[in-house]
């Protein structure tokens, strides 16, 4: 299915987010563990963090895509997660995803729509602007007479972008990345390795063209990249 316009954030609370840094730091709280804090984390997601209660929510940056970009082709796991859907619409929410549910779902693949800096995270969305092929509701419905309206379209046409295009060499970037993985050292792992990672990306844009594309921007890519560092491999089965 696809999606006009939506909204993703990622969120949870001092207490998980430094989980792993409790040990290392050897405090819950003080100026060794705002250290351990600021060292992991951006520095966004770092004042956040330094000085608040364990209870204390924190959030991250939001997703979000209006109708001035492409519509975005979403997961159908949303539709099993969703806390409200409006078909008449198109308006889909979810108040509850888990961030350990959208590593191993089948039906979450795609991994960009949940790119976060934090640690043990959870997310909420707000889906607008539905559509959905009509041949794959044909398959599940063979025999309905389906009226092709605005929820339901025979196909969905990419809008045309508004304001200036996309100028960021993102395969340049991550082709870098991927050399530096051929090093001896090869890719940060564990904590701190995704904040290593973004300012591994944002130092070769600035080496390249001087300047660098947004922290959330590159977050969303970094936050791909550990994802696939951390997933367990699939055995190898005969």
């Amino acid at each position: 299915m696809w999606s006009r316009a939506g909204r993703i954030q990622a969120h949870t609370t001092w207490l998980m987010a430094t989980v792993g840094l409790r040990e290392a730091a050897g405090e819950s709280s003080g100026p060794i563990m705002d250290d351990a804090i600021r060292g992991h984390y951006w520095p966004e997601l770092a004042e956040q963090l330094v000085g608040m209660s364990q209870d204390g929510p924190v959030h991250d940056e939001a997703v979000e895509w209006s109708e001035n970009d492409d519509p975005r082709e979403v997961d159908s796991g949303f539709l099993l997660w969703a806390a409200e859907i409006d078909w008449d619409a198109g308006i889909l929410k979810a108040d509850f995803l888990p961030d350990t549910v959208l590593k191993s779902d089948p039906f979450f693949p795609s991994e960009d729509l949940f790119s976060t800096g934090l640690d043990h995270p959870d997310f909420t969305a707000e889906l607008r602007g539905l559509s959905f092929r009509s041949n794959k509701i044909d398959l599940l419905l063979p025999n309905h007479q389906l009226h092709v309206g605005d929820a339901v379209k025979a196909d969905v046409e990419p809008k045309r972008s508004v304001g200036r295009p996309r100028t960021w060499d993102w395969e340049g970037a991550m082709a870098f990345i991927v050399s530096q993985a051929q090093h001896p050292d090869g890719l940060p792992v564990g904590p701190g390795a995704q904040a290593r990672i973004e300012e591994m990306m944002a130092n070769w844009f600035l080496a390249e063209s001087g300047n660098s594309p947004a922290p959330s921007q590159v977050r969303q890519r970094a936050a791909i990249i550990v994802r696939m560092l951390e997933r367990p491999k699939t055995p190898k089965i005969g």
